[in-house]
């Protein structure tokens, strides 16, 4: 069994009082935790700098999509007036063609 005497008391005192010492010299200093928060204001504002950003981007590209359809609706009219254009003017020329054809006698 461990007898209690003074030094023993006096061990325990010091093993104690370097853990104590030893929390103490790792802990953060006010110093220290202003230049921490300072950062992460920085951080913040930069972060909050690029939220604007990307907010701009999709409004723009929300935009172009916008300008894109527009465009693909227009092709597509485009498109329909081309090809009854070109119809009709197949239409006409066969009509010549068959005309020629039974002027000149190739084809009753």
């Amino acid at each position: 069994m461990m007898e209690l005497t003074k030094k023993y008391f006096d061990e325990q005192f010091e093993n104690l009082t370097s853990s104590v010492k030893a929390g103490f010299d790792n802990t953060a200093t006010k110093k220290e935790l202003n230049t921490l928060e300072t950062k992460v204001d920085g951080l913040e504002t930069k972060v909050d700098g690029l939220e604007t950003k990307v907010d701009g981007l999709e409004n723009k590209v929300d935009g172009l999509e916008t300008k894109v359809d527009k465009i693909d609706e227009r092709l597509q009219i485009v498109e329909t007036k081309l090809d009854r254009a070109l119809y009709s003017e197949y239409v006409h020329l066969e009509t010549r063609v068959k005309k020629l054809e039974q002027h000149t006698g190739i084809k009753p």
